[in-house]
């Protein structure tokens, strides 16, 4: 909503008009017992709810990551291939500018390909972990649905009749 007010900003320039101040709505959150539990099971606070999926999942890992990171999987990789291209390069460039140019458009191909690689590889590991990816994504529907603050889904006449008005309050 905020975002809108800098979009109109040129409107009231062109009438000569003060921007208004912009305030932030008011949020809040409701947190239930289970969903307490859970984020200090994962060791993590309600506000991460809002997080990429994929930050939350890193943010939650457990101790048991594989030896090998993601940025390190992508430096095996590519290593070996960049000392190759170095011992060619004399060869290829005596073979005239033309060929060189093909060289670095082949270098940056498998650069990009390799670090797709990588990103998919990142990926995995962090999901496949089931029962933590479904603990984060039970956590992100009831602390910020489809990726929006929770009161904008949840109303409080849902908590009344989930937790009891009384509770509510």
């Amino acid at each position: 909503e905020v975002a809108y007010f800098a979009q109109i900003e040129p409107l009231y320039r062109h009438f000569d008009m003060a921007l208004p101040e912009v305030v932030p709505r008011a949020r809040f959150r409701i947190i239930d017992s289970a969903s307490r539990r859970r984020c200090e099971r994962l060791g993590i606070a309600a506000d991460d709810a809002g997080l990429a999926e994929d930050e939350l999942l890193a943010r939650c890992r457990r101790g048991d990551e594989v030896a090998l990171a993601p940025d390190e999987f992508e430096r095996r990789l590519l290593e070996p291939f960049d000392a190759a291209i170095g011992e060619l390069a004399p060869a290829v460039t005596a073979a005239g500018p033309q060929l060189a140019r093909r060289m670095r458009r082949t270098c940056a191909g498998v650069t990009h390909a390799v670090r797709k690689l990588a990103g998919a590889y990142q990926r995995a590991l962090l999901r496949r972990d089931q029962e933590l990816v479904d603990s984060v994504g039970q956590l992100r529907a009831f602390l910020c649905p489809e990726g929006v603050p929770q009161e904008r889904v949840y109303g409080l006449p849902y908590f009344a009749a989930r937790f009891g008005d009384r509770h509510i309050v």
